[in-house]
């Protein structure tokens, strides 16, 4: 063979991030940014978690939990809760995002008449809640009555005159059973959100709250005895907060918070699945830094196995081999980019990773084959193939999955226009949310200003965090076994690893909601210059080919600059 027949085994291919290249506007007919929707459904084949803005925040320690969740919901994005917490904790943050706006509180706070007076302080103390309804047994659930902050207030009182009643007075004589105002109702539907008549049953409710001057009224199924079985609990308070902020959150049929959790794919992580579906979490994240992996993907499709309906979302993936392995196992959406964020040292210490324009992109294009057959038949239709399979014959995968772009925007809101413009659905925050009030962690004030401690998940600190929880736990259930003291030498943290992150301190930027409407409004702007009113509409151009790009040179990147305070 001459040298002039040699090729390279693997030439080289062009890896680009957000920052190399810039859009071209496109004629827009568009007068008002007001006109623009970013609502959009991150679920596929035929499930739905419609977003009214495509921003998601990312499972990390230093980003969400309860707080963060419930501030995205209510701006139209959604949290996703991470897991490196116990399962009760983990469950007891989806429950308080899911409690926190309900036009009708699906399953409120129940109490048998026969507890005492000291038994219902304690539920009053341990659930946070001053408003109880009581039923005849759990069994049965049939409604007997109400109490209400009043009765316990009084309650209180009476207890204060009979101290030596505390722990033999019973609730019942306390309760509120006598002319008890309630709604009757005939199945669940009736208080989904997706009713139309659901205005209706509200607007009944406030005019009965009016006439009787109370601010609760218990739903009670018909043809039950006594006053029917317990369906749900409306109150003033819950109404008014949600016509309040309905137009713009997230929520789900029920008038809910919409709520992510995170899993892993080891250890508890059935269990804890298991626990967060209950609770009525809306997405479940399968959270691994790498999701090319078998054990991933047999993770993925033994949870959609179990659980048909639930929105799945899982990575990270940075190409289309990798998306097309997810995409068989029917993933919902999916993280895509390795090494791009701005806390990940990845790229730097295994050099793996991919431009996140070019894995996005790339990815978009896979997705976009064969648009317009009947999915999963490509070329050969009725071929009769398994699911995923006929590679070899050019057919594409039988589910479509949306395109999740996580990081590589690097706090401008310019390279997430970019990113839905590759064809990603929404775009995951991190360091961008970290800094926000919500975040958890106290705030550090030095040098007369306020910051907030940030760290990517796989740094050295989140790692050696992780072990210490561990260890803590298996610490417990030794103790708890064998009643002795506790040998730490088995217990020991491993310090033989290596981080692919860094953790810092980030100046305080104030509320998550100022930061989403900051971002909301670059999006809407640079939808406007593509003459795109909708993310849809935009991917349609994408698709068509009608979005250029062009990339940036060294000099070109100087004359952009640096103007505007970055999110």
């Amino acid at each position: 063979m001459s040298t002039a027949d040699f090729i390279p085994s693997n030439p080289l291919s062009i890896s680009l991030c957000f920052d190399d290249v810039l859009l071209e506007p496109l004629l827009s007919t568009i007068t008002t940014r007001a006109s623009i929707s970013l609502a959009t459904n991150i679920a596929t084949n035929g499930r739905s978690l419609t977003l009214k803005t495509p921003l998601i925040s990312s499972p990390m320690d230093t980003v969400t939990e309860k707080d963060m969740a419930i501030k995205m919901a209510l701006n139209g994005g959604i949290g996703i809760i991470h897991r490196y917490m116990s399962i009760d904790e983990q469950v007891s943050q989806v429950k308080q995002v899911k409690r926190f706006l309900q036009y009708v509180i699906a399953y409120p706070y129940i109490v048998t008449a026969d507890i005492t007076y000291a038994e219902l302080i304690k539920a009053h103390g341990k659930y946070g809640v001053s408003s109880f309804c009581v039923v005849d047994s759990q069994l049965s659930n049939n409604l007997i009555g109400i109490i209400t902050h009043r009765d316990i207030e009084y309650m209180r009182e009476y207890i204060n005159q009979n101290p030596t009643q505390e722990h033999t007075a019973t609730i019942f004589q306390f309760t509120t059973t006598e002319s008890l105002v309630t709604i009757k109702i005939t199945s669940p539907s009736e208080i989904s959100h997706s009713n139309s008549a659901i205005d209706i049953l509200l607007k009944t409710a406030k005019s009965l709250m009016l006439a009787h001057k109370i601010e609760k009224i218990p739903l009670v199924y018909t043809g039950t005895v006594a006053h029917g079985q317990l369906a749900g609990l409306i109150t003033l308070k819950n109404i008014r907060h949600y016509e309040n902020n309905k137009s713009k959150a997230c929520i789900d049929t029920n008038g809910a918070l919409c709520v992510g959790a995170a899993v892993g794919i080891i250890d508890d992580w059935q269990t804890r699945l298991s626990a967060l579906v209950i609770e009525g979490v809306d997405l479940i994240c399968i959270d691994v830094a790498n999701g090319f992996n078998t054990n991933v993907i047999a993770t993925i499709g033994s949870i959609r196995a179990q659980y048909p309906k639930l929105v799945l979302m899982a990575g990270n993936v940075c190409n289309w081999q990798g998306y097309e392995a997810m995409c068989k196992v029917d993933i919902d959406c999916i993280r895509v980019g390795v090494g791009n964020g701005s806390i990940c040292t990845t790229r730097l210490e295994t050099g793996i990773g991919k431009g996140q324009f070019s894995a996005v992109s790339e990815c978009f294009d896979f997705f976009s084959r064969g648009q317009g057959e009947d999915q999963g038949q490509g070329e050969d239709q009725g071929q009769g193939e398994e699911q995923g399979q006929g590679e070899e014959q050019g057919q594409i995968p039988q589910f479509k999955a949306h395109i999740i772009c996580d990081g590589g925007s690097l706090g401008k809101t310019g390279n997430k226009v970019k990113a839905l413009a590759c064809g990603a659905i929404a775009v995951m925050l991190g360091r961008t949310l970290a800094s926000t009030e919500e975040s958890p962690g106290q705030i550090i004030f030095r040098n007369g200003k306020r910051f907030k401690y940030v760290r990517g998940m796989a740094s050295t600190m989140a790692n050696l965090s992780k072990q210490e929880k561990v260890i803590s736990k298996y610490i417990s259930q030794d103790a708890s076994v064998n009643g002795t003291p506790i040998s730490l030498e088995k217990h020991k943290l491993n310090t033989k690893f290596t981080a692919e992150g860094v953790d810092g301190e980030q100046e305080l930027t104030g509320s998550v909601e100022d930061v989403i409407e900051q971002i909301n409004g670059g999006l809407k702007s640079g939808l406007s210059y593509l003459g795109c009113e909708t993310i849809q509409q935009l991917h349609k151009k994408r698709q068509n080919g009608d979005i250029k790009f062009n990339m940036v040179t060294s000099i070109g990147m100087s004359e952009t600059g640096i103007r505007v305070k970055t999110y």
